[in-house]
């Protein structure tokens, strides 16, 4: 439904324990919270659904549905009749809701479905295995492409020896838009996945096509930011993150884009939420980093990741001034075998940057230019960042400051044909 924008699962599911329906809209800045009770009654299942607004603080819409325990299909398709039928008048809205690209046909298939996507982020060996199963059986219901491509992405990420799931996570993601071009989760994740591996060209035009189906959705702002901020284009990068936080003011990811811009007041403000995630926690620790507050960062350390596939250990080892011997040890631990390092374009630049401030110049140097001539560009940000302080009057860094203003450069002239009327 274009007129209201829906928190992402992803959000929602992290507040889904509070028994007070108000402490969650505040949490999500959303004016309306759903809840569903479901009952097992024999060989029924019977589920109650209420709308509670969060400004008047009282119970708006309410049903009570029931269907065959087997059948979660059908479970699915009274759901979505009970809110058109209901919910949606009580809002005053009149204007069908868009058709969904295919449906769940295959009650199997759709509970293994389901079942993938209430895993936690990191347990993707198990949802890609449901996924994997699901589509199979229900080739048709696009969001479980879409989940497949996410988690194949993630696992490819992340784990050693997995550099084929990118081709199977854009497969994926392809046939999901091939039911449904309009599905959020599929055109940005393959716009994430293209803007990752320096295609900013290709996931610009993707992603600009799905907020022009997709104005209401905050994802598909962060997804056009997203690619805006890799190309270089930070400004225009912070406009459409204005966008994002007017849709949904608690999305954390524009974070990033207001660091490269060096406006760190806004990156905190971006992160605010009632406790740091690890995600927080991380940008976090750069922004003390270029600040100088090491004590803090040091503070900060035991909180942050433990996993050597993050830099949280030479950099804790580089402040504590361990001998040199062990902080090479540790950095080049971390180059060797790290799937996030060279298959993000942009960790090049940050992890590099976390190596120039440890006084590293030559691995620094070699991620910054695996960066750029991996299409990240970064210009304006290797123009201000004191953590390349170290390095900037070398050679070496004016000439990839050079190719990054080229590769800037390109990308907008490609950003104003393409935005030409």
């Amino acid at each position: 439904v274009p007129s209201i924008a829906v928190r992402p699962f992803a959000r929602s599911r992290a507040v889904a324990a509070t028994a007070d329906p108000r402490l969650v809209g505040e949490e999500l800045s959303a004016a309306l919270v759903v809840n569903g009770h479901l009952l097992l009654e024999g060989a029924q299942l019977s589920i109650v659904l209420e709308a509670f607004d969060v400004g008047t603080d009282r119970v708006v819409w309410q049903t009570r549905l029931r269907v065959a325990r087997a059948d979660l299909t059908g479970l699915d398709r009274e759901v979505q009749r009970g809110i058109e039928a209901g919910l949606l008048p009580t809002l005053g809205i009149t204007a069908p809701a868009a058709a969904i690209g295919g449906a769940p046909s295959h009650p199997e298939a759709y509970e293994q479905y389901l079942r993938a996507v209430a895993l936690p982020r990191d347990e993707f060996e198990a949802a890609i295995a449901l996924l994997r199963r699901s589509v199979a059986s229900n080739p048709d219901y696009a969001p479980a492409w879409a989940a497949l491509g996410n988690n194949l992405r993630t696992r490819a990420s992340f784990a050693v020896g997995h550099s084929d799931d990118y081709a199977a996570a854009v497969d994926a993601y392809q046939r999901a838009l091939a039911l449904d071009p309009a599905l959020v989760d599929a055109a940005a994740g393959l716009a994430n996945f293209w803007t990752e591996s320096g295609e900013l060209k290709a996931a610009h035009d993707l992603v600009v096509q799905l907020v022009q189906r997709r104005p209401d959705s905050a994802a598909a702002h962060h997804a056009l930011s997203y690619v805006l901020r890799y190309g270089g284009l930070y400004r225009e990068a912070a406009r459409e993150c204005n966008e994002v936080f007017r849709l949904d003011p608690g999305t954390p990811g524009c974070a990033w884009t207001y660091y490269m811009l060096g406006d760190l007041p806004r990156a905190r403000q971006a992160l605010r939420g009632p406790g740091l995630t690890g995600f927080a926690l991380n940008v976090e620790s750069f922004m003390l980093l270029r600040e100088g507050r090491t004590t803090e960062l040091l503070a900060l350390a035991p909180r942050l990741t433990p996993d050597p596939a993050w830099p949280t250990r030479f950099v804790e080892a580089c402040l504590r001034q361990r001998p040199a011997a062990e902080i090479d040890r540790l950095m080049d631990a971390f180059i060797q075998d790290n799937p996030r390092v060279w298959r993000d374009v942009e960790n090049g630049y940050l992890d590099g940057s976390l190596m120039a401030a440890c006084g590293r110049s030559e691995r620094a140097l070699r991620l910054l230019r695996q960066s750029v001539s991996g299409g990240y560009c970064a210009h304006d940000a290797m123009l201000s960042d004191p953590l390349w302080a170290s390095v900037r009057g070398t050679l070496e860094f004016r000439t990839l400051l050079a190719d990054a203003k080229a590769c800037r450069d390109r990308f907008a002239a490609h950003v104003g044909r393409s935005s030409a009327p």
